[in-house]
């Protein structure tokens, strides 16, 4: 087991956002976290990279408990977060902010890093000395992936990766995403689009209120007509894995 959350709770001061979660992650998974805005996806994401510090139970990856742990050090475990809304370094260059994602690696991974982001998003070798304020907004969501994989983590966590996208982009997002997978990379998505997350994703999880609700392959999610209308609201065209 890649990783493995036994039993989080976790809390923002006094007020608790997570109850009793647990969940499980097989290496080169895709695992869809599901549900309504503020149900706690995103808050799941940040106890696992660290940015949420007053939680209990377990988070194990590859059997080391990271719960608590310096987001530098989680990072260095192969653990990395693309946030939600892209949060690319605007007066910085495409080039200086894939260098920001390489902050821990040393100059011969940065360069791999270039080269893997180039060869992905040939868009970004194109704009490499632009600035990221100045790129649309399915070029900047591209370039946080980019960023996010400059340390060529073993766990990527994509929050919300096709929020304000088009269709057209949003549908060359998941097919990145599958293709990233397919390189070895598992992957935990949390995505309001969830008929493409499911789609995508060999198993799924679907929170509500805090607590997982339900738990089943993507495919059998996907047509379970109850999960469907009352979590996801969209029936946008699946992509192909």
């Amino acid at each position: 087991m890649l990783l493995q959350v036994n039993h989080l709770d976790a809390f923002y001061g006094r007020l608790q956002a997570l109850w009793d979660v647990s969940v499980e992650v097989e290496q080169g998974e895709i695992i869809a976290l599901i549900g309504s805005n503020g149900a706690g996806k995103s808050t799941f994401l940040k106890s696992i990279a660290g940015s949420i510090k007053h939680t209990s139970g377990e988070i194990l990856f590859n059997d080391r408990d990271i719960r608590g742990g310096k987001p530098s050090k989680i990072v260095g475990s192969g653990i990395v977060m693309c946030p939600e809304g892209r949060q690319v370094f605007p007066r910085l260059s495409v080039r200086e902010n894939l260098r920001a994602g390489g902050y821990l690696a040393g100059k011969e991974q940065v360069e791999a890093g270039y080269e893997r982001a180039y060869s992905r998003f040939p868009v970004l070798k194109e704009r490499a000395s632009q600035y990221a304020g100045t790129l649309s907004g399915g070029e900047q969501q591209m370039l946080a992936i980019a960023r996010a994989l400059m340390v060529a983590p073993t766990l990527l966590m994509l929050d919300e990766p096709s929020l304000g996208l088009s269709p057209l982009f949003t549908e060359k997002i998941f097919e990145i995403i599958a293709d990233i997978q397919k390189e070895g990379v598992t992957i935990i998505l949390v995505e309001q689009n969830a008929v493409m997350a499911l789609s995508v994703a060999h198993r799924g999880y679907v929170i509500q209120n805090g607590r997982i609700v339900s738990t089943d392959t993507g495919a059998n999610l996907l047509k379970n007509e109850d999960i469907i209308s009352q979590y996801l609201g969209s029936r946008t065209k699946p992509a192909v894995r």
